[in-house]
């Protein structure tokens, strides 16, 4: 097994971890959900450092798409704003 075979196991690994974590927190009161918001974010950061690249491409496409989305659904009200 190569070297990106086991980074690619890996990421899986702590993807599937950490999106259990995340199920688990939505579940939790909303000041349960603040005192774990540092320990969320970290692991967060730590699961897209190993994150591969093709992966990693495929997310900023993902993430500009729906930037697009919404500032397509909030550009008619900005322009209202505007004028109005």
């Amino acid at each position: 097994m190569s070297v990106t075979d086991y980074n690619a196991r890996l990421y899986e690994k702590m993807k599937a971890e950490q999106d259990k974590y995340r199920g688990w927190l939505l579940h939790q009161e909303p000041s349960e959900i603040l005192n774990h918001t540092y320990e969320y974010t970290m692991r967060e950061d730590i699961v897209m450092c190993i994150q591969p690249k093709e992966t990693e491409r495929q997310n900023r496409i993902e993430r500009r798409q729906r930037d697009l989305e919404v500032e397509i659904r909030v550009l008619p009200t900005a322009l209202m704003a505007l004028s109005g």
